[in-house]
């Protein structure tokens, strides 16, 4: 991966979270192409421009936790199905595209596949089995997300 990456400050008294919050909107991220695009299903241009302006509710939606709780079992099934290597990431940490210091991506995990280690997109539909039927393309939202992510990383593929 050709990116650089931004980790929080350990000594300072900004926890993690909020530090990286805090970065996050002085960058468009990976987790906003879908939203500016006008195809995300929660979010939407102007909401985006609301958090970058930091007028946006920052709590954690229930959704989103449950999302980061299951990324390690997400991660590992995906490991088991395709026999691909699957890293974790370190929490709070972006991925910065080498050349447009505004474009960030906070990576769930990163597998390798042809020896290229790239994006790995860990997704949970709780409640939601039609955002994405079986047999059909992931949908545009979340193919514009790891688009994003393959940018920022300079990967050929997620």
């Amino acid at each position: 991966m050709r990116c650089s990456w931004w980790r929080p400050d350990a000594t300072s008294n900004v926890s993690p979270r909020e530090q990286w919050l805090a970065k996050r909107r002085t960058l468009i991220t990976a987790g906003d192409i879908p939203a500016i695009l006008g195809v995300h299903p929660f979010q939407t241009p102007a909401g985006i421009a609301l958090d970058k302006r930091g007028r946006a509710d920052s709590e954690d939606k229930a959704i989103m936790s449950w999302g980061r709780h299951f990324e390690a079992g997400i991660g590992t099934a995906f490991a088991e199905a395709t026999v691909r290597e699957v890293f974790d990431q370190e929490p709070f940490t972006i991925a910065i595209h080498p050349e447009i210091e505004w474009l960030g991506a906070t990576l769930d995990k990163t597998m390798i596949l042809n020896s290229e280690r790239m994006p790995l997109e860990c997704k949970l539909l709780l409640g939601r089995p039609d955002a994405w039927p079986d047999g059909e393309d992931a949908p545009l939202s979340f193919q514009f997300q790891l688009q994003g992510q393959m940018a920022v990383t300079q990967s050929s593929g997620g």
